[in-house]
């Protein structure tokens, strides 16, 4: 497999571990993500927490936040892996006025490397 080059975020942005005091911030980048998209938006704290608080998922390793340069979420991305790990996902939103200044890349980044660690989960052959 081919490496890539990695995305490097803007001066004075990064990535880090999203942590439960994150997810308020979580859900109105998602909220005003949607809103600029489609006119509304409709994540709500317990449907994120749900989310969020899965079995499967660890917090530290599968979720994460970028910040701007004063430290504000203006991102935030999830990873959601499930047996028999053929089939993972994810989902991110960047604030309507943060994108387009190489932050997905930078997020497409970071779940690709997570992603790596489940892919040697699936069954081989699959």
């Amino acid at each position: 497999m081919t490496r890539q080059r990695r995305a490097t975020l803007p001066d004075g942005f990064n990535v880090r571990p999203a942590t439960m005091a994150d997810i308020d911030a979580a859900v109105e980048i998602t909220n005003r993500r949607s809103v600029h998209d489609i006119g509304e938006g409709d994540m709500t704290m317990a449907r994120m927490r749900m989310f969020w608080t899965e079995p499967e998922r660890d917090i530290a390793t599968d979720n994460w936040i970028v910040a701007s340069p004063d430290g504000r979420p203006v991102a935030y991305a999830d990873y959601s892996e499930y047996a028999p790990f053929v089939e993972n996902g994810f989902d991110y939103a960047v604030l309507p006025d943060y994108c387009g200044r190489g932050l997905e890349q930078a997020i497409f980044d970071v779940v690709e490397q997570r992603a790596r660690k489940t892919v040697v989960k699936a069954p081989l052959g699959e």
